[in-house]
């Protein structure tokens, strides 16, 4: 197991040279470590990995050197008499044979590190029993775990023993300090993902993590044995013409590929974070009628061929970053499952309810608004409601900010700047 210490040694003690800007979690993240054990969730791309290194060398400076001993020397040199084990699971070949699993366990149990980092570890086979055991056999360490499949890890996770947070694509700020632009309209193209020096551009880099690095692993990596890669791309292009709309899995069908295909498919989307689905409010059969987002607002451009989005398209653009925003916060403050969206008798909608926080949230992203008629018909929508008539109201503008009878009118980018109060 030398070479699984030796594979991110230099990683780890240059990280903040290299990925010096730390994310807006990083610091919960750290404050977190000291007390629990953490699990990485996310998208593939969005810096789990460096998020663990960062973390890692923090730990190693802060809690690591400062606990020894007076007479214990440490180094800034990792080697093999310290206290971080760390390894991309993806690195041990035929990693789910069982002696192979077993020996990774020997070596975590056996050495007293004091921090361990596990990249990916779904990989491994019952990757759960896996890590029980490693905790118990290890109960010093610290555990840092991640992991690209949201739903699998959710499910399995060990209640009590992993603190689970989701790494979410760039916050607009985020976005700004990486790229160093201001220009929201770029960040909703194509401002996804931490900046990588070895691309050109943006854009550049965009478009070929999207075709490659995400949907294609997917495809050729996590599930090569259940995806038809062409049906799959076309079955994702079509669901960009759902977003923030019931998804209709009678329309997605045809006559290649079939209805059990589309539920297959859209399955592996939810597990690999590729799309989220929504559901009615106070409906008992709303897992039927669940709305559609991507983890990754800007999709819906990649798959309009970044070209200029009609009014229908850049609503849905609005309604999923707006989506993405809540789930980061609801999804880190263990409130999952807590948004909705509304519909009445008549088929009036409310895009989002926050029955948690008694928040109604409605997107109008327009050039100019007719306050008077806008808030008259957000009323309208829910005037026979008399438990979200007791709710805050906002709706998120394109560039105003004003309160009119009760509704809270919001700019996009002070929503994303969270420039704003409830």
């Amino acid at each position: 197991m030398n070479f699984l210490l030796d594979e991110y040694r230099k990683e780890l003690l240059n990280i903040d040279q290299n990925s010096p800007y730390k994310r807006e979690i990083f610091n919960t993240l750290k404050n977190e470590i000291k007390n629990n054990n953490l699990c990485l969730v996310g998208l593939r791309q969005v810096g789990k990995t460096t998020l663990m290194l960062q973390l890692a060398n923090w730990y190693f400076e802060n809690i690591i050197k400062k606990n020894q001993n007076d007479n214990e020397l440490i180094t800034n040199v990792l080697n093999e008499e310290e206290k971080i084990f760390y390894t991309n699971i993806k690195s041990i070949k035929n990693v789910n044979l069982k002696e192979n699993w077993e020996l990774l366990l020997k070596e975590i149990s056996t050495k007293k590190y004091q921090l361990i980092v596990l990249d990916e570890i779904q990989e491994i086979n019952e990757w759960t029993n896996f890590l029980q055991a490693a905790i118990d056999l290890n109960k010093n360490a610290k555990f840092i775990v991640s992991g690209s499949s949201a739903t699998a890890l959710k499910q399995e996770i060990m209640v009590g023993r992993v603190k689970i947070f989701f790494i979410n694509p760039l916050l607009f700020n985020e976005y700004k300090d990486i790229w160093n632009d201001n220009n929201i309209g770029n960040y909703l193209k194509f401002g996804s993902y931490p900046k990588n020096k070895n691309y050109s551009s943006a854009f550049v880099q965009y478009c070929e993590l999207v075709r490659d690095s995400i949907i294609g692993k997917i495809i050729n990596e996590d599930n090569k044995k259940n995806i038809d890669g062409t049906k799959f791309f076309a079955l994702i292009s079509d669901i960009n013409n759902y977003i923030g709309n019931e998804i209709n899995y009678s329309k997605l069908e045809n006559k290649d590929i079939s209805r059990q295909t589309v539920s297959s498919y859209l399955k592996i989307m939810k597990e690999g974070q590729l799309i989220h689905f929504v559901p009615k409010y106070n409906d008992k059969n709303s897992t039927r009628k669940n709305k559609v987002y991507f983890e990754d607002k800007s999709m819906i451009y990649y798959f309009n061929n970044f070209e200029k989005l009609n009014n229908n398209l850049q609503g849905s653009l609005i309604e999923n970053i707006v989506f993405n925003y809540l789930n980061y916060f609801f999804a880190n403050n263990n409130l999952l499952d807590q948004i909705f969206y509304y519909r009445n008798s008549k088929e009036q909608e409310i895009d989002f309810v926050l029955p948690k926080q008694n928040i109604l949230i409605e997107c109008k992203y327009v050039e100019e608004i007719d306050i008077n008629k806008m808030g008259e018909q957000f009323l309208e929508i829910i005037k026979n409601n008399k438990e979200l008539n007791d709710f805050k109201k906002v709706v998120i503008t394109k560039n105003l900010n004003i309160i009119w009878n009760n509704i809270k009118f919001i700019s996009l980018d002070k929503f994303l700047e969270n420039q704003y109060e409830w």
